[in-house]
């Protein structure tokens, strides 16, 4: 892959390709396996991109730790957009106060959490925590990103005030998944368990990322 290219989805890709088989996820009593998730991502990526997700757009998901934020993170990724991950345990005011911010194209949430949320300006993508309902979609190609793209809006805690988004490249969450990796020697039969909320930064970058890559 040519160094021009920098989306940090790239290398998970490439771990899909080298081991289809092995299990990548564990959620309650199914195993999904690296090409499982391949084709997960696919379809997200697919339904993303009818709801406008590319580059310049951001991708907001409010979802608890499952399948369905894996793949819908890393299918943003693809498409180059930037992806917003918000805590399920946000209150809805909360999470319209960081929308007003983010402007994504779509948000990615459930059902409950949906109807918790009420009537917005933003369009969105009900799923299923699974992320299995849809199967089969075209693959999305890759759209190349330089290292200094931001991939990831990470927001604050607001303890002194209102929630900032923070920006966080490519180049930096590859650099903090591959540190992450080094620190603790991980390699391909150690399991994470993802207690870390996925959309906190611990929990995307030292569980998810780095589990993955």
């Amino acid at each position: 892959m040519s160094d021009a290219d920098r989306n940090f989805a790239r290398l998970v890709e490439e771990s899909c390709e080298r081991g289809p088989d092995r299990p990548a996820l564990l959620a309650g009593n199914e195993v999904i396996t690296y090409g499982e998730l391949a084709r997960r991502i696919d379809a997200f990526a697919n339904a993303l991109r009818g709801r406008g997700a590319g580059p310049g757009r951001v991708v907001a998901i409010w979802l608890p730790n499952c399948p369905a934020f894996v793949a819908a993170f890393f299918a943003a990724l693809r498409l180059g957009a930037t992806v917003a991950p918000l805590g399920a345990l946000l209150r809805p005011r909360e999470v319209r106060e960081r929308l007003q911010v983010a402007d994504p194209a779509v948000l990615v949430t459930t059902a409950p959490l949906a109807d918790a949320l009420g009537a917005g300006n933003v369009s969105v993508l009900v799923v299923d925590p699974s992320g299995s309902a849809v199967r089969e979609a075209r693959r999305e190609l890759r759209v190349r990103r330089a290292p200094d793209d931001v991939a990831v809006l990470i927001f604050t805690s607001g303890t002194t005030g209102t929630a900032k988004a923070a920006e966080l490249s490519h180049a930096g969450i590859e650099w903090n998944a591959r540190a992450f990796i080094d620190a603790f020697s991980l390699g391909p039969d150690d399991v994470q368990l993802a207690a870390a909320p996925l959309s906190h930064v611990l929990g995307m970058t030292c569980i998810m990322n780095g589990t993955l890559v």
